[in-house]
């Protein structure tokens, strides 16, 4: 498996080769993501600023404090950094089950001043699998193209492409024009769509179409 390759290669020589553990879910990570891991060596330019990140868990500590209160640890890695982050109290017992290493998780949390003593802190609000983000998030599926490269062989590659994907994901198109550059929006009222990658490859495929998730 793909994961279990890249997790070699980086074993053996420390950084992935042929590719990276995130890799398949660029769409989600483009579509609903604000900002990256490594944002989150410098907390004081993002005093009570929403993030929103993925990332593949690294490590993972089920842990107690000397008070016998448990609590979580886990490495969170993006394209750009690998940091450890904490969860304490009622958001551990909300979190714990997503605590496993090689799981790839969506979080969304604030910079806020610490509970406890001095500084910022990421406190997580919300903790989600990336790999049903889709599923759970994305309403509509946004595909932007440039009138000039719209032809009827392109419309009925697209037709086919659309009746064999049937899903619950809102089709809608934005019409670009670079000569008067104008943009009409045109969602589509009866097509829906699944998101999975193999209809994205297609989509890709088709070579004139740049895509967005919106929720």
């Amino acid at each position: 498996p793909t994961l279990t390759k890249l997790s070699k290669e980086k074993e053996v020589v420390g950084i992935y080769i042929s590719g990276h553990p995130l890799d398949d879910y660029k769409l989600e990570i483009d579509s609903f993501c604000k900002g990256t891991v490594s944002d989150l060596s410098d907390l004081d330019k993002l005093s009570n600023q929403e993030l929103r990140l993925a990332g593949i868990i690294t490590d993972a500590q089920h842990r107690r404090t000397k008070n016998g209160h448990p609590f979580g640890t886990f490495d969170i890695e993006d394209y750009t950094e690998n940091t450890r982050l904490f969860v304490f109290g009622e958001d551990y017992l909300r979190f714990k089950h997503l605590l496993d290493v090689g799981r790839f998780i969506y979080t969304v949390g604030r910079v806020q001043a610490k509970k406890w003593g001095e500084g910022l802190e990421f406190k997580i609000q919300t903790m989600d699998l990336l790999t049903e983000l889709k599923s759970k998030k994305a309403k509509s599926l946004w595909l932007e193209v440039e009138s000039a490269d719209i032809t009827d062989e392109l419309m009925e590659n697209l037709f086919t492409l659309v009746s064999d994907n049937k899903g619950t994901c809102h089709l809608k198109f934005l019409i670009k024009d670079y000569k008067s550059n104008t943009r009409v929006k045109m969602p589509s009222k009866t097509m829906k769509v699944t998101v999975e990658n193999d209809f994205i490859k297609k989509i890709e495929a088709l070579n004139v179409f740049e895509y967005s998730l919106e929720a």
